[in-house]
């Protein structure tokens, strides 16, 4: 796999979207992290670096979702970037996945979605409070498209989420079908938020690329 990292002036230069005959639709599910936006930092998220590897590698994708903006309206994208996105700064799962099961009605049908909540839920290892919505958030994926791949991501923090990724590990054992697949993604192993992070949570440019290429080799093989 080639791969492909994101650096600050590479938002100067952004390829124009080319036009094929068919992309894998995307949606992307999450907080702060999914959605990025602040003002005064590079703060893309990992959907930037995602969307060049995809293209650089001919995985030829299309970000779906109801919302286009980051954090901050007046933030800077590259012009030619698919915005598309379903993140909402510093929400629970809960209120995630309130959004994502009425929005869902109204966007078009996903291929695959990529599923990372649980950030700010102030009671991190309780199952009802991140694994609940995150079973209701595939059930509500499956109503729409019976045959969605889904990635779950499991959260940075080995020790202080590790019931959260068991329970997360076991949802995408217990529920993954050879017609619609979850896999999970091991976000934690070897993420460091000194060097990963602005403020010890939301990615930087190295964590936007740690967190695109960890994704984008599970995106290849599901």
């Amino acid at each position: 796999m080639a791969t492909s990292s994101l650096s600050a002036g590479d938002v100067a230069h952004s390829e124009s979207k080319v036009k094929f005959d068919h992309f894998t639709k995307i949606i992307c599910i999450g907080d702060s992290i999914t959605q990025g936006g602040t003002l005064g930092r590079p703060e893309y998220s990992y959907r930037l670096p995602l969307y060049y590897l995809a293209l650089e590698n001919d995985f030829f994708i299309e970000f779906i979702g109801t919302r286009q903006h980051g954090l901050n309206q007046a933030f800077n994208w590259p012009t030619h970037f698919d915005r598309d996105h379903e993140g909402y700064y510093g929400k629970n799962s809960a209120y995630i996945r309130n959004e994502i099961i009425k929005n869902l009605k109204i966007i078009e049908t996903p291929d695959i979605a990529i599923i990372h909540i649980g950030t700010n839920d102030k009671d991190s290892v309780s199952m009802q409070r991140i694994v609940k919505p995150t079973k209701d958030i595939i059930k509500a994926l499956r109503e729409k498209n019976p045959k969605v791949k889904v990635l779950i991501i499991q959260i940075p923090g080995k020790r202080k989420y590790f019931y959260t990724h068991l329970w997360i590990w076991l949802v995408a054992m217990l529920n993954s079908t050879y017609k619609s697949p979850i896999k999970t993604i091991d976000l934690y192993s070897n993420w460091d938020a000194n060097l990963y992070t602005f403020d010890g949570a939301h990615p930087n440019i190295d964590g936007q690329n740690f967190m695109a290429e960890r994704i984008f080799t599970k995106l290849q093989r599901i």
